[in-house]
């Protein structure tokens, strides 16, 4: 299969397509702060759609990104192809103002035959459950129900933070260990037991400025466990909260599959409540959500 770009969709939607670049990061944040106030909705956030952070975390814009702009130059979509192994989460936000023009069918198109470029994967979308535009056009491009996320979130109270940093390894019962490393994106906790690596929580913090600046976004990685038990995901999530806190974040925010159980439990023994719910569509098996 090529491994070049696929073809970039219609002149006549009125807009020139282009790859994502770093220079467009104010575009983009101007974007979001123009349709969060009419969507209302909890995904895509800010940094799924940051370019910088996106290429610090791997993304090549060159290749997985496409850009929208109009004949002055405004920028009125954009849309990210992000891999992870045999899976590419697609996330993309269109302009208001130039919606119901079939640009959304346009850039999925586009987005799922870039998802599949370097070889078949497994493209997945999140949609919002209140957004039924969305989910009705992801079934309309042959996508189907494979899961519920709850996204939920923990505010900091004033006095919180402690005055101390977080330590970068914290060891915990039946001889876990969480180990804190610094990235290009943000922070990783890793979990080992007996030195085999048993799960990771990464955290990146939106910048100032950014419709959801002061959240601390956090997404595990079971490191290829199914199903994550509280009494690894609970020490996880415990030390990004706790390094949070005493960094004089305002909130913290996570997405759990409905099914895991472990990652629920901790969340909420340590204050987590949930924001909303969303569906997560695929071009893989569907099950019933």
């Amino acid at each position: 299969m090529s491994e070049g770009r696929p073809p970039l969709p219609g002149r006549h939607f009125g807009l020139t397509w282009r790859p994502l670049t770093t220079r467009d990061d104010e575009a983009v944040r101007q974007l979001l702060s123009r349709s969060w106030p009419v969507d209302q909705s909890l995904h895509p956030g800010s940094l799924d759609l940051h370019p910088s952070r996106q290429q610090s975390a791997g993304v090549d814009l060159e290749f997985d990104s496409l850009a929208g702009v109009d004949p002055d130059g405004a920028l009125r979509t954009v849309a990210l192809v992000r891999r992870d192994g045999g899976r590419a989460l697609l996330w993309a936000m269109i302009d208001p103002g130039w919606r119901g023009r079939g640009i959304g069918r346009a850039m999925l198109r586009w987005q799922d035959a870039c998802a599949q470029r370097a070889g078949a994967v497994v493209a997945d979308i999140l949609v919002d459950e209140t957004r039924t535009d969305q989910r009705r056009l992801a079934a309309a491009a042959g996508f189907t129900s494979a899961g519920r996320v709850r996204a939920m979130h923990r505010t900091f109270t004033t006095g919180s933070a402690t005055s101390a940093p977080a330590p970068r390894t914290v060891t915990g019962v039946d001889g876990l260990e969480i180990h804190r490393e610094e990235l290009a994106a943000g922070t990783r906790w890793q979990a080992r037991r007996d030195g085999r690596r048993v799960g990771a929580l990464e955290g990146a913090v939106t910048p100032a400025a950014w419709p959801d600046h002061g959240v601390a976004h956090l997404q595990f990685d079971f490191c290829g466990v199914d199903v994550c038990s509280a009494d690894v995901a609970l020490p996880l999530l415990a030390a990004a909260v706790r390094a949070y806190a005493s960094a004089d974040m305002v909130t913290a925010r996570i997405d759990v599959d409905v099914h895991q159980d472990g990652v629920l439990d901790a969340a909420g023994t340590l204050g987590f409540t949930t924001l909303g719910e969303a569906i997560r569509y695929t071009t893989g098996s569907s099950v019933r959500v």
